[in-house]
């Protein structure tokens, strides 16, 4: 939790800066987890994705604390992360600290295998503006804008994004499709030269099939609604 050289680290920590994210080719964030020596990457449903560490992997892989800017997205219900459905897009990442072994004593319980910190770009981060549009198999589409500006007391940063696709055909003629749309804000005040107060908000919502290729009945469809709100205050004393 305090900044040091990644060679003076007491464990072993995997970064995934921005340079390699936008030399990966990936395309969401699971797919990136992939570039970490000793975790696995999978694919549970054709829109369901896991990520585990060292072959403790099933459906719901738990025991792996993975957070957004601190701010763990662990689900209890599932003892797992369900990735497709965090309101982020591989636009808004500024990089990714893995610490791979246990790091319970920092991280609570959660983090048995190991933790990933998920560290988006900060409102005083120099970005453009932008409108982004991916298309891809399975008739997938992806839209994805970003506006940053400043206000009176510091600066602010507003995106947005929608991904769907029709998903896997099966033999019956089946779909399993998935479609998630999001909008978040981040903001940074700074009312006195001692104060900083950094605001997350976020909202997402979408769809996306449960269930195997071979599962009878066929998979179904599970909706799901996620919001956070997060604020951080940082006092200099002196």
């Amino acid at each position: 939790r305090l900044p040091q050289q990644l060679s003076a680290a007491p464990a072993s920590v995997t970064i995934i800066d921005r340079q390699m994210i936008d030399a990966s080719s990936a395309i969401t964030i699971p797919e990136l987890l992939r570039l970490v020596p000793g975790m696995q990457s999978y694919h549970i449903a054709t829109n369901a994705s896991a990520a585990s560490y060292h072959g403790m992997s099933d459906k719901f892989p738990p025991r792996m604390e993975v957070m957004i800017d601190g701010r763990s997205v662990y689900i209890p219900l599932f003892s797992a992360v369900i990735w497709e459905t965090l309101p982020i897009s591989i636009d808004d990442v500024e990089r990714i600290e893995v610490v791979r072994g246990t790091n319970t004593v920092t991280q609570g319980s959660n983090a048995f295998l190991g933790a990933i910190n998920i560290i988006t770009n900060a409102p005083l981060s120099p970005r453009d503006n932008l409108v982004k549009y991916t298309a891809g198999e399975f008739d997938t589409d992806t839209f994805y804008g970003r506006f940053s500006g400043f206000h009176e007391f510091g600066n602010f940063s507003l995106s947005t994004g929608i991904t769907g696709n029709e998903g896997n055909q099966f033999s019956n003629g089946e779909l399993d499709p998935y479609f998630n749309r999001y909008l978040t804000l981040n903001t940074t005040l700074s009312p006195t030269l001692s104060d900083t107060i950094t605001l997350n908000l976020g909202i997402n919502s979408g769809y996306s099939s449960v269930g195997d290729i071979n599962s009878n009945p066929q998979p179904y469809r599970r909706e799901f609604e996620t919001h956070y709100q997060n604020i951080e205050w940082k006092h200099i004393w002196n």
